[in-house]
């Protein structure tokens, strides 16, 4: 069997430049490594409802999880009175 396609399986997005992003603000470009980072701060904020449920998941299971682990040691302390020996020079 052949199968051709004349379409690519995966289209190159064009890339805005940052000044054309709505909402974007003004952030002066200070080196190249910048403009990534307002895109990546970006998109983190854009999906802060996602990272803030997987946290409260996280949260809420490990509460539960350290409640149903059972206890493995028992610790058990006993304050002794001091010996009825007198030591040292009395007065």
């Amino acid at each position: 069997m052949n199968y051709t396609c004349s379409a690519p399986a995966r289209q190159a997005v064009p890339e805005l430049p940052e000044h054309n992003l709505p909402g974007a603000p003004r952030v002066k470009k200070t080196s190249q490594g910048s403009g990534n980072l307002v895109a990546y701060v970006r998109l983190l904020w854009e999906h802060r409802r996602v990272f803030a449920r997987v946290a409260l998941g996280g949260l809420l299971a490990s509460t539960l999880l350290v409640f149903l682990i059972p206890v493995r040691f028992e610790c058990t302390t006993r304050l002794m009175p001091p010996e009825s020996s007198q030591s040292g020079a009395s007065l």
